[in-house]
């Protein structure tokens, strides 16, 4: 069968839903509508929870764009954190000392020493590992440098019945131009999509899917090695209440965990530092009460991890903003995180590519 749409869009997640929302012009949507990629809704324990925490920023240009300025109230996330960051970053000058005149840890104290570098440096130790003595993450760099510069942390918006405010809104939006089928490859000369049931011709082609699974369907050459970063979580249901929508950080360097979110009274998403996945239960939950200043029952267990959860560097930004001006120039844009490799959360996307 053969299609002709103006403009096609892949993917199945927030972002391609977002960039739907947003485009006015007729186009598809190439993927599964009943998967929400990082934002799909799991049944736990008798409850639906949204396993990946994501969260929109209060006032955001994408905020005002998707609630279109209804200015409700709002559960705002409420972050600090636990241990003596002073100690802390003692224990790691050997590390720092020995480390690459290029590494991640060495630029960010080129650029400034004070107390919030330092614990930046820590928490990047804790969920990346040995890596930012040795190499430049220059992803980790531009993000940190866009969101720690000493003006404070955008307020941004925490769970709603256990759910992401994102999945709360775009799950009300109606998508009735999804196209599920798989694709099987994509002649980017002829503006082809070939499925496993039609050839599509567009115009215009946003793709929203991982790098690799795009390079690999238009045939491009494997010769770009692009970085990346899981992450590890574990949630627990307790027998206390706890305030809702807390985020803790836990600066203490041998503990296995690098931060909780507290998404209902009684439901906690730990996410674990870097190599703790296979942390013991018992471990886990002493270092979880002693953050938390408090001892109580765990109810339930559930560890997962998301793989990929951060592009932090690729073997060759030059030829990857090569590929990517290539891809443009034949009318394609790519959007999102794992589309474009880059350490960007949903608000931060440029979505003015949609109307290029």
């Amino acid at each position: 069968m053969k299609k002709k749409i103006e403009i096609c869009i892949l993917g199945n997640g927030p972002t391609a839903r977002i960039c739907s929302f947003l485009i006015k012009t007729p186009h598809i949507l190439i993927g599964n509508q009943n998967n929400f990629g990082s934002l799909t809704k799991t049944k736990i324990a008798y409850n639906n929870i949204n396993l990946i925490p994501i969260f929109p920023v209060y006032n955001s240009h994408l905020y005002n764009k998707l609630w279109e300025n209804n200015f409700e109230k709002h559960d705002f996330l409420n972050y600090s954190e636990r241990g003596d960051i002073s100690i802390e970053f003692d224990s790691i000058q050997e590390f720092i000392k020995n480390a690459s005149s290029l590494s991640y840890a060495v630029q960010r104290l080129k650029e400034k020493q004070d107390f919030s570098t330092k614990k930046n440096i820590i928490l990047a130790y804790k969920l990346f590992g040995r890596v930012i003595f040795e190499r430049e993450l220059n992803r980790l760099l531009a993000k940190v440098n866009k969101h720690y510069n000493g003006m404070g942390t955008n307020k941004r918006i925490g769970y709603i019945n256990k759910l992401s405010p994102y999945h709360e809104r775009i799950a009300n939006i109606c998508f009735d131009n999804f196209f599920s089928d798989e694709i099987k490859k994509i002649d980017i000369k002829r503006k082809i999509i070939y499925t496993k049931t039609s050839d599509i011709t567009y115009s215009k082609l946003i793709s929203t899917i991982d790098l690799r699974d795009f390079f690999h369907k238009i045939n491009y050459p494997n010769n770009l090695n692009l970085v990346s970063s899981s992450a590890y979580f574990c949630l627990i249901k307790i027998n206390a209440i706890l305030p809702i929508n807390l985020v803790i950080y836990d600066v203490e360097i041998k503990s296995p965990i690098y931060r909780i979110f507290t998404i209902s009274e009684n439901f906690i998403i730990i996410q674990l530092a870097f190599n703790c996945q296979n942390i013991d239960s018992h471990l886990l939950f002493q270092a979880l009460y002693k953050l938390l200043g408090r001892v109580f029952d765990i109810l339930f267990e559930y560890r997962y991890m998301m793989k990929n959860a951060y592009p932090i560097c690729t073997s060759s930004d030059i030829l990857l903003q090569q590929y990517k001006h290539e891809l443009a120039s034949n009318d394609i844009h790519l959007i999102g995180r794992y589309a474009e490799w880059e350490y960007l959360d949903l608000h931060e996307l440029n979505y003015a590519k949609l109307y290029l």
